[in-house]
């Protein structure tokens, strides 16, 4: 059983907010897990010593990769603390992504501590690429997928989009949500979480990563699969309150009320809160 190892660097050292969970890298071992993948997740923020457990790890199970995501600024700099000390104590290939390897896949996958970058979604690349890995196969063509080839970076843009209703259960087992459910006294909610029914936005706001990621294009589960994920969550964890952690959760009015009035029929407990455009938000009845 091939074995590998998914990272999330800090943010910010001095920070003491409560860090998001690590979705991105749910979302990956998904995949991987569904393939027989032995996976590890390492979320830096909440792994006391990590150092020494990332070193601990690399030694006990001879991953064939390590995947690390990050976003554009100071995050970069812990990334790459890691990666040098994965090139350090360890064989394994050296995978980027997140959003800023989406952004700028063909400088980010030149430097020296990078041997692979996905750019946009990682589901199915990335797990394509460790079976390549663990395989011995020449891991070409898979879209989304840069490397170096002779000095030069080289790759295959993605073609499609994932579908979220298509992909595996979130393997919660990997990593323990507890240290990420929060109290939100503004809202009166004692356990606080996240869930995720839609990705992607269908605007092109020139600050955000959106477009470049997912294309412009906003994709959900339907109304019925949304809250079946939602009752799972609020259920398995004990919730009073969630965040739809998602791009834009309003595009759809229909499917929104869908989704409240099923909650309410149902039973479901639950206080929620979205982020939302506020065009989108003003179209809406008091």
């Amino acid at each position: 059983m091939p074995s590998v190892i998914l990272f999330r660097p800090i943010y910010d050292p001095d920070t003491r907010s409560t860090p998001t969970y690590p979705w991105a890298l749910m979302y990956l071992a998904s995949t991987l897990v569904d393939r027989g993948v032995d996976v590890t997740i390492i979320d830096e923020p909440c792994t006391p010593n990590c150092e020494e457990r990332v070193k601990a790890l690399l030694r006990e199970k001879q991953p064939v990769a390590v995947g690390i995501t990050s976003m554009t600024g100071d995050q970069i700099q812990y990334a790459l603390a890691f990666a040098k000390l994965v090139r350090e104590h360890s064989s394994a290939a050296i995978v980027w992504g997140g959003i800023h390897a989406s952004l700028l896949p063909e400088q980010t996958a030149a430097h020296p501590l990078v041997d692979y970058l996905i750019a946009g979604e990682g589901e199915y690349a990335f797990a394509d690429l460790v079976d390549c890995l663990a395989s011995g196969a020449e891991p070409g063509g898979i879209p989304g997928l840069y490397c170096k080839r002779n000095g030069n970076v080289s790759g295959t843009p993605q073609d499609d989009y994932v579908d979220l209703a298509s992909l595996p259960p979130l393997p919660f087992h990997l990593v323990d949500p507890e240290p990420y459910i929060v109290r939100r006294s503004d809202i009166g909610a004692q356990r606080y979480f996240e869930v995720c029914t839609s990705r992607g936005c269908a605007h092109r706001c020139g600050f955000c990563y959106i477009e470049c990621v997912h294309g412009s294009k906003w994709r959900s589960m339907d109304a019925d699969q949304a809250v079946v994920r939602i009752k799972e969550t609020v259920e398995r964890f004990k919730l009073d309150a969630i965040l739809f952690r998602e791009d834009n959760f309003f595009v759809n009015r229909n499917r929104v009320e869908a989704i409240a009035r099923a909650l309410i029929e149902q039973k479901v407990n639950v206080k929620w809160a979205a982020s939302c455009r506020i065009n989108y938000f003003a179209k809406y009845s008091p």
